[in-house]
């Protein structure tokens, strides 16, 4: 159409981002028919079909999981005891003396890691690749971005889909990737950590100690990894979802 942005114009939206902008509409069509009744019958189906359709349950889980965070984001603060107080000289130090904690401001730090192994095929791929986006907003900034088969692969920060690299094709471990965060210091270590996945591999038997660990499912015949039976959450991707990527 005629001054319709094209391509390249910075106002372009990608087929994601309008996905969104329809949900956005949608709720706001489905709560205004709740709070004044006069939402014309056939909208409320519209608005009702593209929610069906739109529905990430993954993004309710990591909100459920990131609201203690969150809250703490918002002013509030914890007590840390792995260093000492600024006022800590005028109390003293050493035998009898109190220890002042320090006072910190936890951060939400999200690693999500794709399953590049044989196994995930290119739709399941892209499926995965298409939650980079969504992840990026719900965190509202950078995420740290790892691709893994049998080993990780590549890994690095990320605050565009246009950042992320990948890497793999070979089996599927999921034990090198959890064996890894060993090796990043503590405060480069996520707090949450979403796993895209068909599934078929193992993992360690116990989760990764003071993280929350959600397994993102993609493609139909996604199930939770071996070991991983009773820890972390398991959330599997709609069909109709994977199908746009």
């Amino acid at each position: 159409m005629p001054d319709e942005p094209g391509k390249d114009d910075e106002h372009n939206v990608s087929d994601f981002e309008m996905e969104a902008k329809l949900r956005r509409v949608a709720e706001a069509i489905v709560e205004a028919a709740k709070s004044q009744g006069n939402v014309p019958g056939g909208l409320l189906r519209l608005a009702a079909d593209v929610l069906e359709e739109a529905e990430v349950p993954w993004e309710q889980e990591l909100s459920r999981k990131a609201q203690n965070l969150a809250g703490k984001q918002q002013g509030k603060f914890d007590r840390a005891f792995h260093k000492p107080y600024i006022l800590q000289g005028a109390v003293g130090y050493g035998h009898g003396k109190p220890i002042l904690p320090s006072w910190y401001k936890p951060e939400l730090k999200v690693d999500f890691v794709i399953d590049t192994s044989a196994s995930m095929c290119d739709a399941e791929i892209n499926a995965a690749k298409r939650e980079v986006r969504a992840i990026i907003d719900a965190v509202g900034g950078e995420i740290y971005f790892v691709s893994a088969d049998s080993i990780v692969q590549t890994e690095g920060k990320a605050r565009f889909v246009e950042d992320i690299t990948l890497g793999g094709g070979g089996g599927t471990d999921f034990r090198p990737y959890f064996d890894s965060l060993a090796t990043r210091r503590v405060d480069d270590k996520p707090n949450i950590i979403i796993y895209a996945t068909d599934g078929f591999g193992s993992a360690h038997p116990t989760p990764p100690r003071g993280i929350d660990t959600i397994w993102l499912g993609i493609g139909e015949n996604s199930r939770r990894p071996r070991n991983a039976e009773n820890w972390g959450e398991f959330i599997q991707v709609k069909e109709q979802r994977a199908k746009h990527g």
